[in-house]
């Protein structure tokens, strides 16, 4: 997704938090996206091998971090930054130490599992500690925000239908919308589940359990709502693979565990602050999704219509939108409290038409904010404020 949107238009990038002055420093170019992902496949490769282990993680953990921030331009966070935290803490660690070719070649390949090292279970309870603060703030904000509402509304069943509506009318195999206790029940296990995470993965007897039931969340927000979220449960190796022993005073400081207490405090401080102020909308630190807002049974979109040159005015079809396409949609519908550019507004119409097609005798498009009905069962479209009116001769593409 970077290499592509490196190669995009400039004016269809958005840009969240601090990536507005990292831009000033760092450009996004096509030249800078391929190296960085060949970095990323090299470094990659020799961590996973053990070859070279805390500099190849180091390669790893920068060429990801500039990776994974351009994808953020597309107008809505992807949330994957826990994948660059756990790099950078592992970077930190002495992750060579285990099954690695570096063992090897120093003659000190381990016969069974690593234990004992106060720098290894530091960087787990480190692992562990973000991973609460993931679940944690999202959960927080829903009661924050939204109160009990929240889970013993309808509220969740919109966010569903949202959802279903984002994927061109998806439905589950179960259509646990038609059972709104069932799906209140599972709002209020959600809840006690995000604000727990935390508290129970400190229980070693308790973490392996934790894993399972996440797990089980995960594949259930898999089914109905269509968020996968595989690269957090595949941290969760940090909840299988712990000691029982405490750590020590005398074992926790050290000249070993520096880098570790160094690297983990700034990660948890960075994600922790990110948390309370619920932005959601930032990198490389955010607060994960919080769904914490009550939503209705209609979703925000833009809508286009064909002008005629006898006044005759066609709403043309809905257009089908990737995840990242909706994000870009409510940039420019101005929902995320800033007003999109002209040429914003002009490229993303020129994307949309690619789609649907424009009319032969179309003279010009009427972008507006449109309100669409989520409910499986209607196709009601409401349209609201006007945000440009494009000619045709804008939106066709200029001959020499």
């Amino acid at each position: 997704m970077a290499l592509a949107i490196a190669k995009g238009p400039p004016s269809l990038r958005f840009y969240p938090g601090l990536l507005v002055r990292v831009a000033e420093v760092v450009p996004v170019t096509e030249g800078l996206a391929l190296a960085a992902r060949t970095l990323f496949y090299v470094s990659g490769a020799l961590s996973l091998m053990g070859l070279f282990t805390r500099p190849a993680l180091v390669g790893f953990a920068l060429s990801s971090l500039y990776l994974f921030g351009v994808a953020q331009l597309t107008g809505e966070v992807v949330h994957d930054m826990h994948l660059v935290w756990m790099l950078a803490l592992l970077a930190a660690s002495p992750a060579g130490d285990g099954f690695s070719l570096d063992a090897w070649f120093a003659k000190r390949a381990p016969r069974g599992p690593l234990r004992g090292k106060a720098e290894y279970d530091l960087t787990l309870a480190f692992a562990r500690g973000l991973l609460g603060i993931v679940y944690f703030f999202p959960g927080f904000w829903k009661l924050a925000t939204s109160g009990f509402a929240w889970i013993t509304t309808r509220n969740v069943i919109h966010q569903m239908h949202w959802k279903w509506a984002q994927w061109g009318g998806y439905r589950p195999p179960i259509r646990i919308d038609e059972a709104p206790w069932l799906v209140s029940l599972g709002a209020a296990g959600v809840v006690a589940f995000e604000l727990g995470f935390g508290f129970v993965s400190l229980g070693p007897k308790w973490r392996r359990a934790l894993a399972c039931v996440g797990f089980g969340f995960h594949q259930a927000t898999r089914v109905f709502f269509l968020i996968t979220f595989t690269s957090l449960w595949a941290c969760y190796g940090c909840l299988l693979f712990t000691s029982t022993r405490p750590i020590g005073r005398r074992r926790a400081f050290s000249r070993a565990t520096l880098p570790v207490w160094a690297m983990g405090l700034f990660l948890v401080a960075g994600a922790g602050v990110e948390g309370i102020r619920g932005r959601t909308q930032s990198y490389p630190f955010a607060c994960y999704p919080t769904f914490e807002h009550m939503v209705g049974p209609e979703m925000p979109d833009v809508a286009l219509e064909a002008i005629f040159s006898d006044g005759r005015v066609t709403l043309l079809p809905a257009v089908p939108r990737s995840q990242s396409e909706w994000g870009m949609a409510w940039q420019i519908a101005g929902l995320f409290g800033k007003r999109a550019s002209h040429e914003a507004t002009l490229a993303f119409v020129k994307n949309d038409l690619a789609k649907v097609g424009l009319p032969e005798r179309a003279s010009a498009v009427r972008v507006r904010v449109a309100y669409r009905a989520v409910d499986p069962d209607s196709d009601h479209t409401r349209l609201d404020a006007e945000l440009a009116v494009l000619s045709r001769a804008e939106l066709e593409p200029k001959r020499d």
